[in-house]
């Protein structure tokens, strides 16, 4: 009988990661463009086969471009086209076509991948937007670690994605119930149920509360909009079961970091999971893909009252749940004196930048009516 291989983990659990080679996607009718130097090999896939691909290749020494049709109708899934790179440029990639009423196949997303003759150093590598404010404390979470930090009512919490597609747990607890000996942490369920939705957002339906029904947190900024309130913390057991025995997780970096508060360690943590692209399909399995969060995508939330919060860089690479690339994820907290408008992000197309909402006109009158405008 066969023996199924696995990729060999590092001492911290993480599989290896080739820093040479990168990957992006290339979306439906979108564009995706990808600095290039001398001896980088590029390679253009077609996944699900018959998409047509347009590969432009532009040459700093020329000041031309080349351009080449790849693919299309009867093109295989996982079909290939690759080149070497001779001369410092830019690789574009398109992906056009649309669905069309003749029979044809509906348009799939192409993938890009670069191997660099010499890997980029990206140790320094932060798209990190400016600060709302002054913080009080910032955070750098590093890739498959997690801290915990106390947070005083009324201050804010800036959790951002550093270079996107980043899962990242987050945790808080009642500090003051905590030190009364009781344990009242983010209860997804109870949320839920009294927010009548999957997780909250900016508005009427932003708030975190525990088992008692005491709210936590109220998510006051979202530049993404996609994440989930389902799913536990990754935990020791799913990389166990998936065959990577040894795995780092967040459950387990949860437990550590919270062991100087006396809170009992747990197999698997209940969390709000930022970031992380879950749904549920027609049959009500429970699926996963691509996080949408970009580089310096970030939710801002506000504590309700003293809390012990945890965030995490999520370690999971043996799925889509960080596209398959474990990053950093950073954290501000700004003062309680601080006002920030309530806000959510908006792209008029896929690949623009996100436009922040704002008071219309009438918005310091309706405002001034509720505190949940």
């Amino acid at each position: 009988m066969a023996v199924l291989q696995r990729p060999p983990l590092t001492p911290g659990g993480l599989r290896p990661r080739d820093p040479a080679l990168e990957s992006y996607p290339v979306r439906v009718r979108g564009t995706t463009s990808v600095a290039v130097l001398p001896g980088d090999r590029v390679t253009v896939i077609d996944p699900h086969g018959d998409q047509p691909a347009r590969l432009t290749v532009t040459r700093e020494d020329a000041g031309g471009a080349d351009t080449t049709e790849l693919f299309g109708a009867g093109s295989r899934p996982g079909e290939r086209f690759e080149l070497e790179i001779d001369a410092p440029g830019i690789v574009i990639v398109d992906a056009p076509g649309g669905r069309v009423v003749d029979g044809a196949p509906p348009p799939s997303e192409l993938r890009l991948e670069i191997r660099r003759a010499t890997p980029l150093d990206r140790s320094t590598d932060d798209q990190l937007p400016e600060p709302l404010a002054e913080p009080r404390l910032e955070l750098r979470i590093d890739r498959a670690s997690a801290q915990a930090f106390e947070v005083r009512a009324g201050e804010w919490v800036q959790v951002i994605d550093v270079q996107g597609q980043q899962c990242s747990d987050l945790l808080a607890f009642g500090l003051r119930k905590l030190e009364a000996g009781v344990e009242r942490g983010i209860d997804p369920t109870t949320t839920r149920s009294l927010l009548g939705r999957a997780h909250p957002a900016p508005g009427m339906l932003r708030r975190l509360y525990d088992t008692d029904m005491d709210p936590l947190m109220e998510v006051i900024q979202d530049t993404v909009g996609r994440h989930d309130a389902f799913g536990l913390a990754c935990t020791a057991k799913y990389y166990e079961d998936a065959g990577y025995p040894g795995h780092v997780n967040c459950s387990d970096n949860f437990n550590a970091q919270l062991a100087p508060w006396q809170v009992p360690p747990r197999a698997g943590w209940e969390a709000l999971n930022l970031f992380y692209n879950t749904a549920f399909d027609h049959d009500q399995l429970y699926l996963l893909d691509e996080p949408w969060s970009r580089a310096g995508d970030h939710v801002l939330l506000r504590a309700a009252t003293d809390l012990l919060c945890a965030s995490s860089a999520c370690p999971d690479d043996i799925d889509p749940a960080n596209a398959w690339e474990c990053t950093d994820i950073h954290v501000r907290v700004y003062p309680a004196k601080e006002r920030f408008q309530m806000a959510i992000a908006h792209r008029p197309t896929i690949d623009d930048e996100p436009v922040m909402t704002t008071h219309s006109g009438f918005g310091a009158r309706t405002s001034a009516l509720t505190d949940r405008f």
